[in-house]
């Protein structure tokens, strides 16, 4: 992560919920993981799914795993945020991407110099102030610009995220 990493605060230091983010990963490199997760959206019935609450597309292997749930699932609009951008960018520049997905570039990681502003990208923010002023959709407190699809995604931290993200734009970190 760059200047500021979701999953590097919060709630996700707590060691339970570690631990099944630890648990999920696992999961996630199974034989079964396909079909068990396409069973598990199926059940649940929502028409909307985020891959990843926080995590990244690992491996090439991994994002196909997910290719093949949303085939599995064509009712679904799925999206993910990401900052893997030469795999996912692979992806999508050789339509291997299904109709369904929509996934969203992440500033703040090392691979910036990539993004490709013809594309849904999402940026951390101070304040909302700010957020307005550089035209972004706000999505901090719902996910649903994301997942229709808008453009320019603006997040602003909250809790011990906002706390982290003020130490390092003040150079304290």
């Amino acid at each position: 992560c760059g200047l500021y990493c979701y999953g590097k605060s919060g709630h996700f230091l707590l060691p339970e919920v570690a631990a099944v983010q630890v648990g999920s990963f696992k999961a996630s490199k199974l034989a079964d993981f396909v079909p068990v997760m396409i069973g598990v959206i199926r059940s649940w019935g929502g028409d909307r799914f985020r891959i990843h609450d926080v995590g990244d597309f690992y491996s090439a292997g991994y994002l196909q795993k997910w290719i093949d749930i949303m085939r599995g699932c064509p009712q679904v609009k799925f999206y993910a945020y990401t900052k893997n951008l030469p795999l996912i960018l692979r992806y999508h520049d050789q339509g291997l991407l299904p109709s369904n997905f929509k996934f969203i570039q992440s500033e703040g990681g090392k691979f910036d110099h990539l993004i490709r502003r013809d594309l849904p990208v999402a940026r951390i923010f101070k304040d909302r102030e700010s957020l307005k002023r550089a035209k972004f959709s706000d999505a901090t407190e719902s996910d649903l610009a994301a997942s229709k699809g808008n453009k320019r995604i603006g997040l602003i931290p909250h809790g011990a995220g906002r706390f982290r993200l003020e130490k390092k734009l003040n150079g304290s970190v």
